[in-house]
Protein backbone atom coordinates (compact mmCIF):
# COMPACT_ATOMS: atom_id res chain seq x y z
CA UNK A 1 0.00 0.00 0.00
CA UNK A 2 1.07 3.36 -0.77
CA UNK A 3 0.41 5.19 1.97
CA UNK A 4 2.63 3.64 4.68
CA UNK A 5 6.64 3.07 4.79
CA UNK A 6 8.10 0.53 6.57
CA UNK A 7 10.63 2.24 9.00
CA UNK A 8 12.70 1.37 12.04
CA UNK A 9 11.69 4.06 15.06
CA UNK A 10 14.39 5.82 17.32
CA UNK A 11 15.33 3.92 20.82
CA UNK A 12 13.20 6.31 22.45
CA UNK A 13 10.05 5.97 20.33
CA UNK A 14 10.43 1.98 21.07
CA UNK A 15 10.86 3.15 25.07
CA UNK A 16 7.62 5.42 24.68
CA UNK A 17 5.60 2.63 24.13
CA UNK A 18 6.69 0.50 26.66
CA UNK A 19 8.76 -1.82 24.71
CA UNK A 20 12.38 -3.21 25.19
CA UNK A 21 14.43 -1.60 22.38
CA UNK A 22 16.45 -5.10 22.59
CA UNK A 23 13.99 -7.21 22.26
CA UNK A 24 12.31 -4.71 19.53
CA UNK A 25 14.76 -5.06 17.24
CA UNK A 26 15.77 -8.13 17.73
CA UNK A 27 11.84 -9.28 16.93
CA UNK A 28 11.36 -11.02 19.81
CA UNK A 29 7.79 -9.50 20.44
CA UNK A 30 5.26 -11.62 20.04
CA UNK A 31 2.20 -10.17 20.99
CA UNK A 32 -1.09 -12.89 20.91
CA UNK A 33 -2.07 -12.39 16.88
CA UNK A 34 -5.37 -10.42 16.34
CA UNK A 35 -7.73 -9.64 13.40
CA UNK A 36 -6.33 -7.27 10.85
CA UNK A 37 -2.35 -7.70 11.46
CA UNK A 38 -0.30 -7.48 9.10
CA UNK A 39 3.54 -8.63 8.00
CA UNK A 40 6.16 -6.50 9.47
CA UNK A 41 10.07 -6.95 9.78
CA UNK A 42 11.36 -7.47 12.84
CA UNK A 43 12.58 -4.03 14.68
CA UNK A 44 10.46 -1.69 12.04
CA UNK A 45 6.44 -0.03 12.14
CA UNK A 46 4.74 1.64 9.80
CA UNK A 47 4.86 5.46 9.38
CA UNK A 48 1.84 7.06 7.59
CA UNK A 49 3.06 9.11 4.06
CA UNK A 50 0.32 9.38 2.57
CA UNK A 51 -1.54 8.24 -1.32
CA UNK A 52 -4.63 9.49 -3.37
CA UNK A 53 -6.18 6.30 -1.64
CA UNK A 54 -6.45 7.65 1.30
CA UNK A 55 -6.42 11.34 0.49
CA UNK A 56 -3.24 12.29 1.66
CA UNK A 57 -3.76 11.47 5.46
CA UNK A 58 -1.81 8.35 5.50
CA UNK A 59 -4.39 5.96 6.73
CA UNK A 60 -7.32 4.27 6.02
CA UNK A 61 -10.47 2.92 7.89
CA UNK A 62 -10.03 2.94 11.75
CA UNK A 63 -8.57 0.37 14.63
CA UNK A 64 -9.19 0.60 18.37
CA UNK A 65 -6.97 0.18 21.38
CA UNK A 66 -8.99 -0.74 23.86
CA UNK A 67 -8.31 -1.42 27.86
CA UNK A 68 -10.41 -3.82 29.80
CA UNK A 69 -10.08 -4.56 33.91
CA UNK A 70 -12.30 -7.37 34.63
CA UNK A 71 -13.63 -7.08 38.21
CA UNK A 72 -11.84 -9.30 40.48
CA UNK A 73 -11.86 -9.92 44.56
CA UNK A 74 -9.38 -7.64 44.86
CA UNK A 75 -10.90 -4.66 42.46
CA UNK A 76 -14.19 -5.26 43.55
CA UNK A 77 -12.93 -4.49 47.54
CA UNK A 78 -11.00 -1.54 46.37
CA UNK A 79 -13.58 -0.12 44.60
CA UNK A 80 -16.09 -0.52 47.41
CA UNK A 81 -13.28 1.04 49.75
CA UNK A 82 -13.76 4.07 47.13
CA UNK A 83 -10.21 4.15 46.55
CA UNK A 84 -8.22 6.18 43.77
CA UNK A 85 -8.19 5.18 39.95
CA UNK A 86 -4.70 4.38 40.45
CA UNK A 87 -4.85 2.12 42.73
CA UNK A 88 -7.11 0.16 41.16
CA UNK A 89 -5.41 0.40 37.83
CA UNK A 90 -2.27 -1.06 39.72
CA UNK A 91 -4.23 -3.96 41.13
CA UNK A 92 -5.69 -4.80 37.83
CA UNK A 93 -2.24 -4.73 35.76
CA UNK A 94 -1.02 -7.08 38.51
CA UNK A 95 -3.80 -9.39 37.82
CA UNK A 96 -3.42 -9.34 33.78
CA UNK A 97 -5.04 -6.59 32.88
CA UNK A 98 -3.29 -4.51 29.66
CA UNK A 99 -3.09 -1.17 29.32
CA UNK A 100 -4.45 1.16 26.57
CA UNK A 101 -1.12 1.74 25.59
CA UNK A 102 0.09 -1.68 25.68
CA UNK A 103 -2.13 -2.40 23.78
CA UNK A 104 -1.26 0.27 20.87
CA UNK A 105 2.48 -1.06 21.23
CA UNK A 106 0.90 -4.24 20.52
CA UNK A 107 -1.20 -3.26 17.35
CA UNK A 108 2.03 -1.59 16.14
CA UNK A 109 4.10 -4.69 16.36
CA UNK A 110 1.56 -5.84 14.10
CA UNK A 111 1.62 -3.30 11.51
CA UNK A 112 -2.03 -2.41 12.62
CA UNK A 113 -1.27 1.33 13.32
CA UNK A 114 1.80 3.93 13.70
CA UNK A 115 3.72 4.58 17.14
CA UNK A 116 3.17 8.28 16.75
CA UNK A 117 -0.79 7.45 16.65
CA UNK A 118 -0.88 5.38 19.90
CA UNK A 119 1.47 8.11 21.43
CA UNK A 120 -1.00 10.90 20.70
CA UNK A 121 -3.99 9.05 21.93
CA UNK A 122 -2.60 7.67 25.22
CA UNK A 123 -0.70 9.11 28.28
CA UNK A 124 2.35 7.12 29.76
CA UNK A 125 0.71 5.79 32.13
CA UNK A 126 -1.97 4.12 30.03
Amino acid sequence: VECRQIVRPSEEIVIELGLDPERFYAGDYEPPEVKGMREVAPGTVLRAVGCPSCLGVGYTGRIGIYELLMVSDAVRTLTLQKADAGAIKKVGLEEGMVSLRADGARKVVHGMTTPEEVLMVTTESD
